[in-house]
């Protein structure tokens, strides 16, 4: 997978994700809420435990965590076709759980699908309400000098990227991932950034090194038609790639020379005005979104988060 992850799943008409990370299961449930696709799936539950040993309650304790993840369709993987006169325990599929009716808890799985029917239907009736879009630099990672293989997308992820997305999920600030690609299609109104049916307040960007001259543009214009653009401990230093270098780097340090940053009176926190928005840099990303006046959740508002 060495493209750019959002992208990828902004590709498909049902991104579909799997495991039991939440921060994993977003990039699925941001391309949706992102490009305004309806419905962010998953492989349910997959190598929760070994076959036969998971319980109903395991399982919905997953199903739990993709809600709170974004996710609106719950796909269980797997439940296997087995012919009714195969011996017992007839066939199952190579991944652990056995969604299948040769399980003491199939009986009891209709239960399980009813409460997952309930949440999922208030979900899939709801649009998202997500009040930050977190940039994935992915050219930090493809600027990474060396001879290894192609990274496996869980290892793409820049330690600057997983810190500031654990800080806002752990702080209570609910958010989705966006691509450059994406970031360019985001209609900026009197300050709300739109984009299929979803509005965000506030772009939030990692401390990384690289950025291309033409995302750093869309930025500008956004700050200039009222948006809020939140840096994290510092502004990119270079542009990615090495094709016309010179006139590209010139680019993205005219516009940053335009940021002329001062103090505000919170510490830590400072501010450069642009048209009728602002760009705020600082080293804690929790401080600048309270500064730009963005709410937390509690752990109580996350019972059926992400829609009001």
């Amino acid at each position: 997978s060495p493209a750019n992850l959002p992208d990828l799943y902004a590709a498909s008409g049902i991104p579909e994700t799997e495991g039991s990370d939440i921060l994993g299961f977003k990039f699925a449930s941001s391309a949706a809420h992102v490009t305004g696709k309806p419905l962010a799936s998953c492989e349910a539950a997959t190598w929760m435990a070994e076959h036969f040993t998971g319980t109903l309650g395991e399982a919905k304790r997953w199903v739990d965590r993709y809600f709170l993840g974004g996710i609106n369709h719950i796909c269980y993987h797997g439940t296997t076709f087995s012919p009714p006169g195969e011996q017992w325990p007839g066939w199952m599929f190579y991944a652990s759980v056995h969604f299948g009716p040769t399980n003491s808890f199939w009986r009891d799985f209709a239960a399980l699908n009813r409460y997952v029917t309930r949440c999922q239907s208030f979900l899939q009736m709801g649009k998202p309400d997500n009040d930050v879009l977190l940039y994935w630099p992915i050219y930090d990672s493809w600027s990474q000098p060396g001879r290894a293989m192609l990274q496996h997308y869980s290892a793409q992820t820049p330690r600057e990227v997983q810190d500031i997305a654990q800080t806002l999920w752990q702080a209570g600030f609910s958010f989705d991932y966006i691509s450059d690609r994406q970031l360019a299609e985001i209609r900026c109104d009197k300050g709300v950034l739109r984009t299929g049916d979803a509005a965000y307040r506030v772009v939030a960007i990692p401390g990384c090194r690289h950025i291309p001259a033409a995302t750093f543009q869309v930025l500008m214009a956004m700050a200039q038609q009222g948006a809020t653009i939140v840096v994290q401990e510092r502004l990119p230093a270079d542009v990615p790639g090495m094709g016309n270098l010179e006139a590209r780097r010139s680019a993205l340090e005219k516009m940053i020379s335009q940021l002329g940053f001062v103090e505000t009176s919170t510490s830590g926190v400072r501010e450069a005005r642009l048209g009728s928005g602002r760009f705020l840099l600082g080293d804690d990303v929790a401080r600048l979104l309270a500064f730009a006046g963005i709410e937390r959740e509690s752990m109580a508002d996350r019972g059926l988060p992400f829609i009001r």
